[in-house]
């Protein structure tokens, strides 16, 4: 007879929070992708406008679209960065959100897969991190440098709880013929 595994409360509750986080995710890499298209369209309409005629007593617009470009402006390794990052990032949010599910299953597979997307994503936020820090800094790097600290943070905690947390439910560590299950009378395990 095969029993099944129980799976245990900080498994579940990391896949849940792995499958929001994951869903999350989805829409920050879209906000990725798009933020160098909507800086290259803002700039040219600033520059655009720099080249209107200007009246008398009116702020001076070249001096307003110099400051615009320089703070909300990125160069080239940035977006494309930002745009590869993302794309690849859909497909790692997708892999997330996959695994958040598999840890809901306690399984010696889905622990392992779970524990390599967290490791995942911490490389990924780290390498994306440094490839916007390299070429400067503006305002939409620095928003964009918030979500990627807070999804650091938020993994670094998850990956420590599922590293520190009693790997047995999942079958890990523990032999077959070692594992306990608790049955009921009629020899149905009882969850």
């Amino acid at each position: 007879m095969t029993y099944n595994r129980v799976t245990p409360t900080w498994g579940k509750a990391i896949g849940i929070l792995m499958i929001i986080f994951g869903s999350l995710g989805i829409f920050i890499q879209f906000y990725k992708i798009m933020v160098p298209q909507i800086m290259k369209i803002s700039g040219g309409m600033m520059n655009a406008m720099s080249q209107l005629p200007q009246q008398e007593g009116q702020p001076n617009i070249k001096a307003t679209t110099a400051i615009f470009n320089e703070l909300s402006g990125m160069s080239n390794l940035q977006a494309n960065t930002l745009i590869f990052g993302g794309v690849i990032g859909l497909i790692a949010c997708a892999l997330y959100i996959t695994a958040g599910a598999k840890l809901l299953k306690a399984n010696p597979s889905n622990y392992n897969w779970g524990k390599n997307m967290l490791i995942t994503f911490l490389i990924i936020n780290v390498v994306t991190a440094i490839l916007l820090l390299i070429d400067g800094f503006s305002i939409f790097v620095m928003v964009i440098m918030i979500y990627i600290v807070l999804g650091f943070i938020i993994d670094l905690v998850l990956c420590i709880i599922l590293l520190s947390s009693d790997k047995t439910k999942y079958g890990i560590g523990v032999e077959p013929n070692q594992q306990v299950y608790t049955v009921d009378q009629n020899n149905q395990e009882i969850r």
